[in-house]
């Protein structure tokens, strides 16, 4: 039981120095209810403890534990990408801040890839006469 609350200690500690976010502290803003349905998701698939042994870690209640769970996280897979990444890495125990890099590398690589398509559009529709819509499609 001692290695899971540590385990959880660690998750705690991972959201709080990557998003600056204390799940333990008294807070309804949005970003920290979806962390918080994130951190329970986690606690009840990779630990032998009770909804409330991990109510206890945040110093919330059994049934806070269960809305989390039960509500919010279904709601934050399919609306918030963001969050719902946050927690695959968390489960598969990815750094954060590494998922940070890689986002910001793929970004950057769209960005490229956005702005030479742009280019050739450009220089197609200043040299030849063509339907920009079909070439625009085609990509």
């Amino acid at each position: 039981m001692s290695k899971d609350i540590d385990y959880l200690k660690g998750i705690r500690e991972e959201i709080k120095r990557v998003t600056d976010i204390d799940l333990v502290k008294k807070s309804k803003r949005q970003m920290t209810v979806d962390l918080r349905a994130v951190y329970c998701r986690i606690a009840l698939d990779n630990t032998m403890l009770s909804d409330l042994d991990i109510a206890n870690t945040m110093g919330h209640s059994r049934t806070m534990v269960l809305h989390y769970v039960n509500k919010v996280f279904p709601y934050l897979q399919k609306e918030n990408k963001k969050v719902y990444e946050i927690y695959l890495c968390l489960c598969e125990g990815i750094n954060l801040e590494d998922f940070k890099k890689a986002n910001l590398v793929n970004l950057k690589h769209k960005f490229n890839v956005i702005e030479s398509q742009l280019e050739t559009i450009k220089s197609l529709n200043k040299t030849s006469v063509i339907d920009l819509r079909a070439y625009i499609n085609t990509l």
